[in-house]
């Protein structure tokens, strides 16, 4: 028998070892081997799959508050909840509809369908995905085939939460779904100004679409912030590195510089003048004269009965439309037409309504009348104790156009034609003056231009060009034709009359954001000295005054706030009264040859401009009723002074009491019917 030596063993495990050793060696070379085959040539299938162990996740921040300029919540952020369910996961049918349907506060036929639809679209779903792996394509790169899962609820009342959470727990498929709810103040006409935010596209973040919203985008929504980690090949978060997250900035909160309690007076003392005035609608601008402040901005269109629409013509007699017949234009008042625009989203969408104040131009008539006046008595065109021949009211200018009067003098001081809102003293005046002139001085009032409050859509207003200005536009803009202005445009332009001290006669810039400190703005445009500003103003307390005087003798006379036969605060102001001109023909159609002008026949644009305290202005409003009632037409009530005046007096009794101011030491007075002199006097 041959034994093993010590010297064989040791050599067997040496080979043993050694084969070991080259075994691993060779396994790390194929491992190493197909580890770099992977990275540099994948088969197609990983092709797509590399580059995905990371995943970036956006974190966004909160959307600030919109507040007014006392810190009333105008718009404000929080999260909701609504309802989805997993079609896959569902099950027991019998018992969650019944729980969920009494849980969500809707009927079980309502949540029943939309279950029942989710699970045959979730059927639909897995047989495409079979369909895309059959044809050797990768279904994940088909984006509408990545989600499975359903909303079947809107937004859940808070009261509802609970319930059904409840039910989530109790049956699986069934989940809430926490969702970002804007909700902005929609109360007296504050939804066009505050806006509305949304997504222009699916997966694009929530920004401002309209109003304050969209112009103050940016501040509101802050920046986004996010984390990146890497995660497993189901998606599952495994770790992150150092400096892998960035926080959110919030965004900050604006303050807007409208005040909430002025807003709701405005569209109280507005509804109540369109309703007294059955006209198609109004509109009010009340400003700070001082600061430039936007303080309330209100617009009511109102529907009314029996109105027609304007009959346009087609351009093209062959492409009319079916059941179309042509209609005779009706110029004796009987008939009522359409005279403001359609505004089809104001009752579905209240923040996507047209801001009628900043958007729709009307003829400023009268109106327009202190600005020229202040200008001419500025350059010295005209003296105040002037005399003008007024002509008895009934003039022909030296190119043959008549105009008239309403109050009929044969003579009046320059002062007086203001006064008594004269036609024929102001062409008279803007006679002595060049086109060019006349066209820079109401260029430099603003008018014509945009006055750069921060909303979206707003009007330049019509100015005619000086290429193509006429003797003819001469006197037209004299009393306020052949123009077209916003009521903003007016609220700024009057607030170089309002102003007082040294800013007295300059135009301050309009704003809607608030600024921390009281200070004032300074001089933008000086378009007229301090002393014709406030020799201007003067005059229009006296035209005030004749306002008063006709609502002294409307039944029931108005009455101060507490009562008493007395107006608390001193105003100033000037009325106007404009036809309103035939709008732009829709596309494809066109004037009647046989309209004889470009007015529509009785229907008006009333407006009254007022501003108070006298001495030191602290708040200005402009008032448009647009197109009142035939019967106040017929019985010749449709002025300005008539139907505009009342809610200008009476918005700003009430918002001067609101605000504090001092009244004035000796008020107004309502004078006793049987005392006032005639108004034709």
């Amino acid at each position: 028998m041959t034994g093993r030596g010590p010297e064989a063993i040791d050599g067997r495990q040496r080979w043993v070892l050694a084969g070991l050793r080259f075994g691993a060696i060779a396994l790390g070379v194929v491992v190493l081997g197909r580890v770099a085959q992977l990275q540099w040539a994948p088969a197609p299938e990983l092709s797509s799959r590399l580059g995905q162990q990371w995943s970036e996740r956006s974190l966004t921040p909160s959307r600030a508050p919109v507040l007014d300029r006392r810190g009333r919540v105008l718009a404000s952020s929080h999260t909701g909840y609504r309802v989805f369910v997993d079609p896959e996961r569902l099950t027991r049918l019998d018992e969650v509809i019944p729980h969920l349907a009494e849980a969500v506060g809707v009927g079980e036929d309502a949540i029943g369908e939309r279950v029942v639809e989710a699970m045959a679209r979730a059927d639909a779903r897995r047989e495409a995905i079979k369909a895309w792996k059959n044809q050797g394509s990768d279904p994940d790169a088909n984006p509408g085939l990545r989600f499975r899962f359903a909303s079947i609820t809107g937004l859940l009342e808070p009261e509802r939460v609970d319930a059904v959470r409840q039910v989530c727990s109790a049956h699986s498929g069934v989940h809430l779904e926490p969702v970002a709810v804007r909700a902005i103040e929609e109360r007296d006409g504050l939804a066009p100004l505050v806006g509305k935010v949304g997504r222009l596209k699916v997966g694009q973040p929530i920004e401002g679409l309209a109003g304050a919203e969209r112009t103050q985008n940016a501040a509101l929504s802050g920046e986004p912030g996010g984390v990146r980690f890497v995660r497993d090949h189901r998606g599952r978060a495994l770790w992150m590195s150092p400096g892998a997250w960035t926080s959110p900035r919030d965004g900050e909160p604006i303050r807007l510089t409208i005040d909430q309690e002025l807003q709701r007076l405005a569209m109280q003392e507005l509804r109540r003048g369109v309703e007294e005035a059955d006209a198609a609608g109004g509109r009010v601008v009340m400003i700070d004269p001082t600061r430039g402040d936007v303080l309330a901005i209100v617009d009511v269109l109102r529907s009314v009965p029996g109105v027609v629409e304007f009959p346009w013509e087609p351009i093209d007699p062959t492409l009319v439309p079916e059941g179309w017949t042509p209609r005779e234009i009706v110029e004796d008042g009987s008939v009522r037409y359409r005279t403001q625009l359609a505004d089809p989203l104001r009752a579905r969408e209240p923040a996507l309504a047209r801001n009628r104040c900043v958007v729709d131009v009307y003829e400023p008539g009268s109106t327009i009348k202190p600005l020229i006046w202040s200008a001419l008595t500025d350059a010295g065109v005209a003296e105040p104790d002037e005399s003008f021949d007024t002509e008895g009211g009934r003039w022909r200018t030296t190119y043959g156009r008549p105009i008239e009067d309403v109050t009929r003098r044969d003579t009046m001081s320059w002062t007086e034609v203001l006064r008594h809102s004269s036609n024929i003293g102001m062409a008279k005046a803007t006679e002595r003056i060049s086109h060019e002139a006349l066209h820079d001085l109401v260029r430099a009032f603003g008018l014509g231009r945009r006055t750069g409050v921060p909303l979206p859509g707003e009007a330049r207003g019509l100015v005619t060009p000086k290429g193509r200005w006429t003797k003819f536009s001469q006197t037209s803009v004299s009393f306020g034709y052949e123009i077209a202005v916003t009521p903003v445009q007016m609220a700024r332009a009057y607030a170089a009359l309002a102003r007082s001290g040294p800013d007295a006669g300059t135009l301050p810039s309009l704003r809607l954001v608030a600024r921390e400190g009281a200070e004032p703005t300074g001089v933008v445009e000086r378009v007229v000295s301090p002393e014709a500003a406030m020799r201007t103003r003067e005059v229009l307390v006296a035209v005030a005054e004749r306002a008063e005087e006709k609502m002294a003798r409307r039944d029931p006379p108005e009455r101060g706030l507490d009562g008493a036969d007395a107006w608390r605060f001193g105003w100033f102001g000037k009325s106007g009264t404009a036809e309103i001109p035939i709008p732009t023909p829709p596309k494809g159609w066109r004037r009647p040859r046989q309209a004889p002008k470009a007015y529509f026949d009785r229907q008006y644009a009333s407006s009254f401009i007022g501003a108070g305290p006298i001495e030191s202005p602290q708040l200005l409003v402009v008032v448009v009723i647009d197109d009142p009632g035939p019967e106040l037409v017929n019985a010749r009530r449709y002025y300005g002074s008539d139907v505009a005046a009342p809610v200008a007096r009476r918005l700003l009794e009430r918002s001067l009491s609101y605000l504090g101011i001092e009244p004035d030491q000796t008020p107004t007075v309502l004078v006793d019917e049987r005392k006032l002199p005639d108004p034709q006097g």
